[in-house]
């Protein structure tokens, strides 16, 4: 395969997820804190069209290369105005190239013409638009391991919205001393404590999401165990894993340990040291007492690695989606018999022996019950978010 098509592929992907995450962020996050506290939000305002423009010229760029490139490696050449109407990727790029534009249109308004549309109307369009394109991209390119296309769409694409939500929401955080304007940097920690106690709430929403419907298309795409070692796919999915489940890692200390940090030092109170009881995590510096502007530099630095490691992951999955075959597919290829979710389980079952069969069951009813759990624990720790939250805004 042509390196064209995955690199196109993981600029639009890329793109669409900052633009969810990002104005997901601004309006449920950012701009409420800031109106909260009475924070001139002029700068921030200025940091989110900048961020949206420039994501949406790399979403249409993106999108009209990978449509040309998909119009010129057609079977037999095609009239590009019939390939648009005809062809589901010419109908699909349609879908994302008009919905993009008009939100590039909308943020032109708000840039020049701020008056004519007010913010959390722009930043509402702009969410819905990219939810809109990137519902176009799953409905081209979900999962044929079922034989109900609507369920692997609807799958994909909220596998896809909670990463948004984390990913893109981290973009904005990871930028957080340049929202504020210079007078509210002597109370940067009070403001980032705010900011974090809010936006863990979008966080913790999103990876639930992420991680409950990854889980049953990961059901899907490796229905034996020992797929997980014996084929490129699951080899590679596993690395894919174990670097989501490090962002999470990291992401769990932000919150927890880091957050606390800020709150300490925000009362002028020493957190006890913890660098000196992780003298591994280098990135966090030395303790220096209680000061508020370090430690929300020690925390904003944490976002930066942790969102290092989640730009790797998205890399690694355009690699999955784009380059290798599912293990389902191999082990159909083997058989020779085209296979289903539910035909290919049955197929493993009469063909192994007594206790491969009860591994290869056991597996995927651990899957769908660890699904299950994922959304069971991401809703209570979404509930204390909302409580704790609800608890100090009053």
């Amino acid at each position: 395969m042509s390196p064209v098509e995955p690199a196109l592929r993981g600029v639009l992907v890329t793109a669409l997820m900052v633009l969810i995450g990002a104005t997901a962020t601004f309006q449920f996050v950012v701009f409420p804190e800031m109106r909260k506290r009475g924070i001139d939000a002029g700068r921030a305002e200025r940091v989110a069209v900048r961020l949206v423009g420039w994501s949406l010229v790399a979403a249409l760029s993106s999108a009209t290369g990978l449509a040309l490139f998909r119009a010129a490696s057609a079977p037999q050449p095609v009239d590009p105005l019939r390939w648009t109407l005809v062809t589901e990727p010419g109908r699909a790029w349609v879908v994302q190239s008009g919905a993009i534009l008009a939100l590039g249109g909308a943020t032109a308004i708000r840039s020049r013409r701020p008056e004519r549309l007010r913010l959390r109307y722009w930043l509402g369009s702009v969410l819905g638009g990219s939810l809109l394109a990137l519902l176009a991209l799953c409905w081209r390119s979900h999962s044929t391991a079922v034989s109900d296309a609507s369920t692997a769409i609807l799958m994909k694409f909220g596998h896809m919205t909670g990463a948004a939500l984390w990913v893109g929401g981290l973009v904005v955080v990871a930028a957080l001393p340049s929202l504020l304007p210079e007078e509210w940097h002597r109370d940067l920690s009070r403001v980032a404590a705010g900011l974090i106690r809010r936006f863990s709430m979008v966080a913790v929403a999103g990876v639930t999401l992420a991680f409950a419907t990854g889980t049953v298309i990961v059901a899907w795409h490796v229905p034996a165990v020992d797929a997980l070692h014996s084929t490129t796919y699951g080899i590679v999915l596993s690395i894919k894993i174990a670097l989501v489940l490090v962002a999470a890692g990291l992401g769990g200390l932000n919150r927890v340990v880091l957050h606390r940090r800020i709150l300490r030092a925000a009362d002028g109170t020493d957190d006890g040291g913890l660098a000196r009881r992780l003298p591994g995590l280098l990135v966090y510096g030395r303790p220096a007492g209680p000061d508020p502007r370090r430690a929300v530099e020690w925390f904003v630095r944490s976002v930066r690695v942790e969102l290092a490691v989640l730009i790797v992951v998205l890399l690694v999955s355009v690699f999955l989606t784009a380059a290798l075959t599912p293990s389902y597919e191999l082990l159909s290829a083997k058989s020779g018999v085209p296979l289903t979710f539910v035909s290919r389980v049955a197929e493993q079952t009469l063909v192994q022996r007594p206790a491969e069969r009860a591994v290869t069951t056991g597996f995927t009813a651990l899957l769908r019950f660890g699904a299950l759990g994922i959304a069971v624990t991401g809703a209570l720790a979404l509930g204390y978010e909302v409580g704790e939250f609800t608890a100090h805004e009053r």
